[in-house]
């Protein structure tokens, strides 16, 4: 997806297709389909409740997450930063892939200063994308092996496969391997599903979060949300819809639910650093 497309920037948990042209409304579009995606799903069973097509599930503004650990999580820049960009996502989600380098660009350009960081949780959708929780229990099993940058260069290197080119199931032990870790070691990990639990805990919380889909931000503001923040929360809004952004009830994160232009985002940020 190129940035200036229409957003709809996700892919559901559900069954529906891939379609790169759908509306910012099917992010948070619930039904059937997505209730028993979710049961089918390897998550914990907290799913929201899910309505209808024609009656969207009801959204949890709240958004709370876990605090981020810097022991624990995976962070790109400095730890520290005022504004942690928390994105939920599927590494083999085209939406996702597309999404990756708009988020990229963010930290080269609000990172740089320590004014953002990036932190990195899983959230594989089972029903649709076959291969993402494999992928999931690679990128856990890369940061046990190697780190935190065996963890990115792995997750560079799984964003690079065009799956909708048929490029097959990669082989991620000699991906590991490229990213400068010991293969057999990295191998054991992942076929014992050693990080299991890493995955599981990275899904409740994106549950709990309201995640419908991937990409799915959180926006964590640490002095909270200025009164600028929310005008251009309020812009973008009018542009999507309040169930695509907003601004939780506490006034402490905004929430993104879909792949989002650069520009949307530089429109938050730019408000926040003012």
């Amino acid at each position: 997806m190129q940035e200036n497309m229409p957003a709809d920037h996700g892919n559901k948990r559900s069954a529906v297709s891939d379609n790169k042209y759908l509306v910012p409304l099917s992010i948070i579009i619930a039904g059937l389909i997505v209730a028993g995606a979710v049961y089918f799903s390897r998550t914990p069973t907290s799913a929201p409740a899910a309505g209808t097509q024609n009656q969207p599930q009801q959204q949890n503004t709240d958004a709370t997450i876990r605090p981020v650990d810097p022991a624990k999580d995976h962070i790109l820049g400095d730890p520290n930063a005022p504004i942690e960009l928390v994105e939920y996502s599927d590494a083999q989600c085209p939406f996702c892939r597309a999404f990756h380098p708009t988020i990229t660009s963010i930290m080269s350009t609000y990172g740089k200063d320590g004014t953002v960081n990036w932190v990195y949780r899983e959230f594989p959708l089972d029903s649709i994308h076959p291969d993402a929780h494999r992928r999931a229990l690679g990128l856990e099993c890369a940061a046990q092996e190697g780190g935190n940058s065996a963890f990115w260069s792995l997750l560079n290197s799984l964003f690079a496969i065009d799956d909708n080119a048929n490029e097959g199931t990669p082989d991620l032990g000699a991906m590991a391997k490229q990213a400068g870790l010991d293969e057999t070691a990295f191998n054991t990990c992942l076929n014992n599903k050693a990080a299991e639990s890493l995955v599981a805990a990275d899904e409740s919380d994106a549950l709990q979060a309201g995640a419908q889909g991937t990409p799915f931000i959180v926006m964590v503001f640490k002095n909270g949300v200025n009164s600028a923040t929310k005008n251009a929360v309020s812009s973008l809004q009018a542009k999507y819809s309040p169930d695509v952004v907003y601004v939780s009830t506490d006034g402490k994160r905004v929430v993104i639910g879909g792949a989002l232009p650069l520009a949307d985002f530089q429109t938050i940020l730019d408000a926040a650093t003012k």
